[in-house]
């Protein structure tokens, strides 16, 4: 199977603002920033052995107008060593620019509960990652265990940060910085196991180690730990179900110092659907319904609960 593509994004930002004091303008901000990027991509998938063994090489080449050209190989490969066992790995390069809003946002924006500090001094992302999973199919395919090994060696990783600093109005600034060299590995455990053809449990857990190389302090904002499980009902007579989904997070740091923590914390969301037809689906769903203060109590990003309906139809 050979897949090849193009892609082409443009984006925008055209903005002024004025400032006042007593009804006086003291100043005038206007930007108009331009980013194009241009790619193509290849794929191959090449599948022997009566489908047994899975060969996925392939390449994006990615031209952007501020930070150059970058080419971008991958390799995957699949094996069933059984038609219960499966073993996946990868490996391949990738690279990442800063975002429009991250570089040429001059001034403060409001995001949520703070503000963001633009860095038009940021260099792109590039990065080595590697991955390696295996997957245990039981007692009929009832239990699906998955457990996997990851690793990203990055240069020039982007991070966002609190800054200490904290605008007129009271509200806590964050900006973004380069982190010179970066580790990020991990492991990753989930399972999913059918009780009943009606009763379904996901679980699942990750582990990650991050380190900025330059420092040896922890990359900000990436948590220790997650943990989550997820239990699913449904009721087929009625073509109703409803899962809740509780979540638990390590605790973090909110700047490359590591002297801002966040500590670990518990979210419980739920939700409830119901499919009148292949072509209606009615859905409610909650989020942090216990109103977790996700281990800040300082600060209101993100924060309370939230509840949302949406009707899908399908023509």
């Amino acid at each position: 199977i050979l897949t090849a593509g193009i892609a082409y994004q443009r984006q925008n930002l055209d903005y002024m603002f004025q400032n006042f004091l007593n009804g006086v303008q003291t100043s005038e901000v206007t930007v108009d920033e331009t980013i194009t990027t241009k790619a193509f991509y290849v794929q191959s998938e090449l599948m022997l052995f009566d489908n047994r063994l899975t060969l996925v090489p392939g390449a994006r080449l990615e031209d952007h107008s501020t930070f150059g050209t970058e080419l971008n190989p991958k390799f995957s490969t699949m094996f069933k060593f059984t038609p219960s066992t499966t073993i996946r790995g990868s490996v391949g390069r990738a690279f990442k620019s800063a975002t429009i809003r991250q570089l040429y946002y001059e001034g403060l924006y409001r995001h949520g509960d703070r503000y963001v500090l633009s860095n038009p001094d940021l260099k792109p992302e590039k990065a080595i990652t590697y991955s390696v999973n295996l997957e245990q199919q039981a007692f009929d395919k009832r239990l699906i265990v998955n457990i996997g090994y990851f690793r990203t060696d990055l240069k020039d990783m982007v991070v966002s940060q609190d800054t200490g600093e904290i605008a007129p109005d009271g509200i806590l600034v964050q900006s973004y910085v380069n982190v010179q060299k970066a580790l990020i590995q991990g492991m990753e455990l989930s399972a999913q196991l059918s009780v009943t053809d009606s009763l379904l449990i996901d679980a699942s857990f990750n582990y990650t180690d991050s380190e900025n190389k330059t420092t040896g302090n922890e990359l900000p904002f990436v948590p220790r730990y997650s943990l989550s499980i997820s239990p699913m009902y449904i009721y087929q007579p009625w073509d109703l179900g409803c899962n809740i989904i509780i979540s638990q997070v390590g605790r973090q740091y909110r700047n490359t110092a590591n002297t801002q923590q966040v500590d670990s914390f518990t979210v419980v969301d739920a939700r409830l659907w119901k499919q009148f037809s292949k072509y209606a689906r009615f859905t409610l769903e909650g989020k942090n319904l216990t109103e977790s203060d996700k281990g800040d109590d300082e600060f209101a990003f993100r924060m309370g609960r939230s509840v949302g309906a949406s009707l899908e139809l399908q023509f």
